[in-house]
């Protein structure tokens, strides 16, 4: 059972409080078979999918539920016409579902929280199917990686851009749902992920650092925060720089997971259980990812502390096309107090370099165009879908 402790406002405080009880486990996850099934394409719609019966009838268990009230699926629920002819393959198939993102931290969530049929030695032998729905020219790479180091064999991992059917189509219940649900079963893909990884590192304290993306990405005041955290042996990555392998061998033997709230600490999925991930948040707004992390940490057995570190001028949301910056508030002074942490009153100081630099961003957003802004954020908005 994962402990849960805050660092933060009374408001805040509440806020993480009662995203955390929204977020459940499941006691169990279900397989669906379908004899004859096929894996369809809508060529009428872009980004429709799913699994129908050799009559054309829609399989239900093959929607595609990302995120609680965002369903990515055959449109209205209707099946696509069946073409008057398309390939079938005369094997098993586990049905993984559709190339949503080619974003790394959203494909561990979102697209691979099927996989962990593979575990069970009744499908390990069968093809694993996904839908190419959007027909990505290039596929990313870490896509194929994944399957590798889990254990599929090049051979029976297949991306299908047009409709194919097969003998029989396994629909594995999703495993995971951002903000949502977790299931032990998903964790199970990491962990065992992360034994086939030969490589090996020592560091039991780890910090993932976005102070090296581009200016739009990263956290202004990071350098400041992770330095303190360096000062009392936590060993400082950038994953952007690291190869897969090396990023899942740096956390086989992480203790310590701290970092601010996004993507990179989604990296917990491949440490041990028993560890703990230490969560900056870094925006004022009522708005995180906690729920999804936290539901990380339920399932790998793993601890989590949550702390309010935003020094915003502007408020905004968790994921917001505005700068950010974080810096030691009272509640990550009261953390580093707490666990023994030792820092100079410098280390500490208000970062004046850093917020001159966030003002900067701040105000350059801020004269833009009207219409350039509207421009921006609607992209980010359907990006986001």
């Amino acid at each position: 059972m994962t402990s849960v402790k805050f660092y933060a406002s009374k408001s805040i405080g509440k806020y993480f409080q009662d995203e955390i009880n929204k977020a459940f486990v499941k006691p169990e996850l279900n397989v669906k078979c379908v004899p004859n099934g096929v894996i369809a394409i809508d060529n009428r719609v872009t980004s429709s999918f799913g699994v129908l019966t050799a009559k054309g009838k829609f399989v239900k268990e093959s929607i595609v539920c990302h995120r609680k009230g965002k369903r990515k699926i055959i449109r209205n629920y209707h099946s696509p016409p069946l073409p008057q002819t398309y390939p079938v393959i005369d094997c098993d198939a586990v049905y993984l579902g559709d190339i949503n993102s080619s974003a790394f931290g959203h494909h561990l969530l979102e697209g691979w929280n099927r996989a962990y049929a593979f575990l069970d030695e009744n499908y390990r032998d069968m093809k694993f199917v996904f839908l190419n729905s959007k027909r990505l020219e290039i596929v990313p790479e870490f896509m194929m990686k994944l399957s590798q180091l889990l254990g599929i064999r090049a051979e029976n991992f297949i991306i299908l851009k047009e409709t194919t059917g097969f003998r029989n189509v396994y629909i594995p219940e999703q495993g995971f749902m951002i903000k949502t649900f977790s299931t032990k079963e998903f964790g199970e893909i990491y962990t065992k992920t992360a034994e086939n990884v030969k490589q090996e590192f020592t560091f039991d304290k780890i910090y993932v650092s976005r102070a090296r993306l581009k200016p739009s990405q990263k956290t202004f005041g990071e350098e400041n925060v992770q330095r303190i955290f360096e000062k009392n042996g936590y060993h400082i990555i950038y994953p952007e720089q690291l190869s897969l392998e090396e990023q899942i061998a740096l956390m086989k033997n992480c203790k310590f997971l701290a970092g601010c709230a996004g993507t990179a600490l989604h990296l917990s999925l491949f440490m041990p259980s028993g560890g703990t991930v230490i969560q900056i948040k870094r925006n004022k707004l009522k708005d995180c990812n906690v729920a999804t992390q936290y539901l990380l940490t339920e399932c790998k057995g793993q601890h989590l502390i949550l702390i309010e570190g935003s020094i915003e001028e502007t408020k905004t949301r968790h994921s917001w096309p505005l700068p950010q910056i974080i810096g030691v508030t009272e509640h990550l002074k009261l953390f580093f107090d707490d666990n023994g942490f030792t820092y100079s009153p410098e280390d500490i100081a208000f970062d004046e370099v850093a917020y001159e630099g966030y003002s900067k961003a701040n105000a350059a957003i801020k004269t833009k165009p009207l219409q350039k802004i509207v421009k921006r954020l609607s992209a980010f908005l359907w990006n986001r879908q």
